[in-house]
Formats: C-alpha cells, sequence, structure tokens
C-alpha cells in the first residue's frame, strides 16, 4: 500500500465514523459538526485519490480550499448560546469524541511526517495544507470537549468568539 492508498483508507475510516456518529447523535448542534468533519474526511479522500492517479495539479487546488468548518461551528455554538437551554451528555458522547480527538491527532502528525518527507513540492505542499485541516479539526474537537464538559458556562465564555481564528 502506498501512502496516498494509506491516507485514503484513514480518510474513509474517519469518514465512517463521524457518518455513523452524526447518524446516532441526538443533539442537533454536535450531529452538524458530526456531518461537516465527515464531509470534509472525504474531501481529503478525493484529493490523495487524485494525487494517486497522478493528477497532481487537481489534487493541489482542491487542497489550498480550505475548511470552512470552524465557521459553521462557530454559527452552530452561537446558535447554541441564544437557547436557554441545559445540556446533559452521557460517557458514550464523551469517549466518541475524545476518540475523534486521538485520530485527528495521528492524522495531523502523519501528514506533517509525510510533508517534510515528500520531494515534489506540490505534494508536499498538499501535505502541508492537509495537515493544517487536520489541526483545526483537533482544535475544534477540543472546544466540542470543553461545550461537553461544561455546555452552559462555556456557551457564555467569550472566548469561544475566536475559535475560527484557529
Amino acid at each position: 500500500m502506498n501512502v496516498f492508498e494509506f491516507a485514503m483508507k484513514m480518510e474513509k475510516d474517519g469518514q465512517a465514523y463521524y457518518e455513523e456518529h452524526a447518524a446516532k447523535e441526538t443533539n442537533s448542534a454536535l450531529k452538524k459538526i458530526w456531518q461537516q468533519l465527515a464531509k470534509d474526511e472525504a474531501k481529503h479522500y478525493e484529493i490523495f485519490r487524485r494525487m494517486k492517479s497522478g493528477e497532481i495539479g487537481e489534487a493541489a487546488k482542491m487542497a489550498k480550499v480550505t475548511t470552512q468548518i470552524l465557521t459553521n461551528v462557530k454559527t452552530i455554538f452561537e446558535e447554541l448560546a441564544a437557547k436557554e437551554q441545559d445540556f446533559k451528555f452521557n460517557k458514550d458522547v464523551f469517549e466518541a469524541w475524545e476518540k475523534a480527538q486521538d485520530v485527528e491527532i495521528e492524522t495531523e502528525e502523519f501528514y506533517r511526517q509525510k510533508h517534510d518527507e515528500e520531494k515534489d513540492p506540490e505534494v508536499k505542499k498538499a501535505f502541508g495544507l492537509l495537515a493544517e485541516e487536520e489541526n483545526k479539526h483537533v482544535n475544534l474537537i477540543e472546544h466540542v470537549l470543553d461545550f461537553l464538559h461544561e455546555p452552559r458556562s462555556w456557551l457564555e465564555d467569550a472566548e469561544w468568539n475566536n475559535i475560527n481564528k484557529m
């Protein structure tokens, strides 16, 4: 299995994980975040598929279009903050997000390693851009975990307004 096939498998597995959790999520805000993560993973898969098939230029162009997940999630959290609602989450929800964070950290590290090893400048640049996207996912999931631990106080804290500056 070459590096592109391995990356494609990682992205496909991530997409499946996120779609699985989106399907069973009862909180509409968290469901939207799972869905957005799955969408990003599908895009990453397509970038690596194109690289594997030799469409390096097209893959590089796709990689330059960065994720809008932080902007979208900020909107989701703004909607939650406007609601006077108590939130309760069970242990499974925490575990799912913690596993997602671990996978995103591993993926980011893998892409950074491949970026450092790569000789082709377009492929190198794509690995770097994808590592940055995975870093955004890591930071996003960290915010989600903070929200899960202290929902109301986290929503009332002004710091979350800076979420899309990561």
